[in-house]
């Protein structure tokens, strides 16, 4: 009879943390610097995903919503809900406030009410549109 050591356990590989969905604060608007190229998008306003109601202010107000694959899956006290962005597009820069969160919009797409598309291009016949925008 041949006795066998029994084989020793080897530990199991530490497991991969993904990157955090955001930067450190204390960068540029606490999420990095830089200009992000995409499409832009308008929507109709309403209970947006950071908790607040921007019911009614379609034509009043200067509303963003970011990406979800930016944000990240948290909605309410998001740290990116209330931060300011500049958007450039036509030749004119405009400034939204972070109110909510686009879940059909690609990482670098953004979405917004419908005053600022018009501000940026005339009008809303162009629906989906190239855009740079940055966090303030």
């Amino acid at each position: 009879m041949v006795i066998r050591d029994r084989p020793k356990p080897v530990p199991a590989p530490a497991p991969v943390v993904p990157a955090a969905q955001y930067a450190e604060s204390g960068k540029q608007g606490g999420y990095g610097p830089g200009k992000f190229s995409g499409q832009i998008t308008y929507y109709t306003v309403g209970m947006g995903s950071c908790g607040f109601d921007d019911t009614g202010k379609d034509q009043t107000g200067n509303i963003v919503a970011i990406s979800w694959a930016k944000m990240g899956t948290q909605s309410n006290g998001n740290p990116m809900c209330g931060q300011t962005i500049s958007i450039h597009a036509n030749g004119k820069t405009v400034q939204a406030t972070v109110r909510d969160k686009c879940m059909g919009c690609s990482e670098n797409n953004i979405d917004v009410n419908e005053k600022i598309f018009k501000e940026l291009f005339g009008s809303l016949d162009g629906g989906r549109l190239p855009v740079t925008w940055s966090f303030n």
